[in-house]
């Protein structure tokens, strides 16, 4: 579903690999006040904003996890700070040991953001912080440019809460002869459910 609910907007799609996990439940909600109508709007957003779940099971280890992917608002603070707090109250709604994974566009700085405070409050961590092995740097924002050295501009983060481990977190920095497919670069984490 999209999240304008016309057919034609943008969508927070989850991807998964099909002969690992079967997705038993999936769902959306809307980054407002009122996050079960569709396509609603709050506080200073600029443009409609959504989250997208699934509950998944890994038949080959019997594991069982909630995924969620989101799009903050590119413009609006409070929006952001805002759409955070209700992505973060749905995962604290389910069971505490259900381990959940989140992952997104937050247009905040990591570390140094409202919506990064909100996340860390309300119980979860932050793949890059707590991979034991970190590769390609911190800035995740591009422009379709190279990265700057040492900039710290991490945008996109993978979140995660419950008894998960991440052994790897990388930025891929792919590009063919200084030709960007994305003004973001790519995120990749393994994270391991325990």
């Amino acid at each position: 579903m999209d999240r304008d609910v016309s057919g034609k907007g943008e969508m927070t799609a989850i991807l998964y690999q099909h002969d690992h996990f079967i997705p038993i439940e999936t769902g959306h909600f809307w980054l407002s006040e009122t996050p079960d109508v569709p396509a609603s709007k709050s506080w200073d957003t600029s443009l409609t904003r959504m989250a997208s779940w699934a509950r998944f099971h890994n038949p080959e280890t019997n594991s069982w996890f909630y995924f969620y992917n989101t799009h903050l608002d590119h413009r609006g603070e409070e929006a952001r700070a805002q759409g955070m707090a209700v992505i973060a109250d749905h995962i604290a709604a389910l069971p505490e040991a259900m381990p959940v994974i989140l992952t997104g566009d937050f247009n905040a700085y990591a570390q140094k953001s409202r919506p990064y405070e909100i996340a860390l409050q309300k119980g979860l961590s932050d793949a890059w912080t707590t991979a034991a092995k970190q590769e390609g740097g911190t800035q995740t924002f591009s422009s379709y440019q190279a990265p700057e050295p040492d900039k710290d501009a991490r945008i996109d983060w993978i979140l995660y809460r419950g008894p998960i481990t991440v052994s790897h977190c990388e930025t891929i920095l792919y590009n063919e002869n200084g030709r960007y497919p994305s003004d973001h670069f790519p995120i990749r984490a393994v994270l391991h459910i325990k």
